[in-house]
């Protein structure tokens, strides 16, 4: 729900050395937490938005680029969102490194 100090530090740093391998190899995924009793989910639509404006500021910092990052939202409780992901790792890597995917 909230992107802590912490979280930019670990980003700047995963970004800067993505960025120095030359290649960027990160996929943001958002994990939707729900409430245990309701199954309500725990954020807004505004906080996805805010979470999703932030690493696509860094991230076109750190690469010095327009583009914007993949970011995916998903829900790992129930699986809905994987299979946008998964679709999206098998358009970047080459074939040959998929194997059973």
């Amino acid at each position: 729900m909230q992107f802590i100090r912490s979280d930019r530090e670990y980003l700047d740093d995963l970004l800067e050395t993505q960025k120095a391998s030359n290649k960027n190899q990160v996929i943001f995924a958002l994990n939707i937490f729900r409430n245990e009793q309701t199954g309500e989910v725990k954020h807004t639509p505004q906080n996805i938005e805010d979470v999703k404006n932030i690493l696509t500021n860094y991230f076109q910092q750190v690469y010095k680029t327009d583009e914007n990052p993949p970011i995916f939202t998903f829900d790992a409780q129930n699986g809905n969102g994987l299979n946008e992901i998964t679709s999206y790792i098998c358009q970047i890597l080459p074939k040959k490194k998929l194997g059973n995917i």
